[in-house]
């Protein structure tokens, strides 16, 4: 039969596949390149800090140079709370480097879907979780060592700090394995604005893994390190039961049984201070990412300018642990 030249039947239009590039909204741009900008200058100052440490104690493992066992860096670092704080320097670190990220969404003018948006939430995450897990932990090995005066076996440091990385890792990977199979393997983590994090669509999973660590570590840090700041202040004595002195003078006579008062002043102002303002700092630096969250996820209008502040804070947080 010759060729019909006729109406040809309809052929079937094959649907484009969805877009995974989300183009920056009208502010998304600056916001982006604000929390790059803090997450290099965290990264720089925390890098400085972590070459140095490394440098003084490899020329001591390598001349045992005994002036350099005095170094400060050395002495802390080879304690087990200075063990505490290089993983929270490290945790700090890993959560500034899902910050750099935001340069790939700047050079892009978006933020598109695909690993490395999976490798910003996963990082930021591990880092976030690491610095909760090793705050409270310092928290405690201070209060165990200084005030309890019990001495940790070396054992259980390097115990406590691999249970704190194996969590860290599973509570920023092990997400991935409940990702939706239809939007495709990781969308767990997803486009938030101006860079990637907990999708809305896994609230359960954000309050699980983020609010309920950050508000736990939060809670803990404050009663430890308060606790901590009054026994070595004086007010707070447990040798017996907890008691608290409120007057000076008999808190100073007291004070002074051990040692000189002008030795153990210098003591409480090197150690009690810090102790005081580094859960403030942490406080300060997670609540507004907490609460700028919270109000995303449950439909609330956030400003871009809101969200990138909280980030920035995120990002700034680990200046609060060079205060050791």
């Amino acid at each position: 039969m010759p060729h019909s030249h006729g109406m040809s039947a309809p052929q079937a239009t094959k649907t484009a596949p969805p877009s995974h590039f989300d183009a920056f909204e009208s502010g998304g741009n600056s916001a982006a390149i604000a929390v790059f900008v803090f997450a290099l200058l965290a990264t720089l100052a925390l890098s400085a800090v972590l070459i140095r440490v490394l440098w003084v104690l490899l020329i001591m493992k390598r001349k045992s140079n005994l002036s350099l066992t005095r170094e400060p860096e050395a002495f802390f670092f080879r304690s087990q709370l200075g063990q505490y704080a290089g993983c929270l320097l490290l945790s700090n670190s890993i959560r500034n480097a899902s910050g750099l990220i935001n340069i790939r969404w700047i050079s892009a003018g978006g933020v598109t879907r695909g690993s490395a948006c999976v490798a910003q939430g996963v990082l930021n995450q591990i880092g976030q979780f690491g610095t909760y897990f090793f705050t409270v932990t310092m928290g405690v090995h201070t209060f165990n060592t200084l005030v309890l005066r019990n001495r940790q076996p070396q054992w259980l440091g390097i115990l406590v700090t691999a249970v704190g990385w194996a969590a860290a890792i599973s509570i920023g990977a092990g997400p991935l394995a409940i990702s939706d199979r239809d939007e495709g393997p990781g969308s767990i983590y997803d486009n938030i604005d101006f860079t990637c994090g907990f999708s809305n669509s896994y609230q359960l999973a954000h309050l699980l893994l983020y609010f309920l660590p950050m508000s736990l570590a939060s809670l803990l840090s404050a009663v430890v390190y308060s606790i901590i700041f009054l026994v070595l202040r004086g007010t707070l004595t447990i040798n017996g039961g907890l008691r608290f002195q409120l007057d000076p003078e008999r808190r100073l006579r007291t004070q002074t049984l051990n040692g000189t008062f002008e030795e153990y002043q210098r003591f409480i102002y090197s150690i009690a201070q810090t102790m005081l303002w580094f859960p403030i700092t942490f406080v300060l630096t997670s609540f507004p990412s907490s609460v700028v969250q919270l109000m995303d996820i449950s439909g609330s209008n956030v400003s871009t300018g809101a969200m990138a502040f909280s980030y920035i804070l995120e990002q700034l947080e680990g200046y609060s642990t060079l205060s050791f």
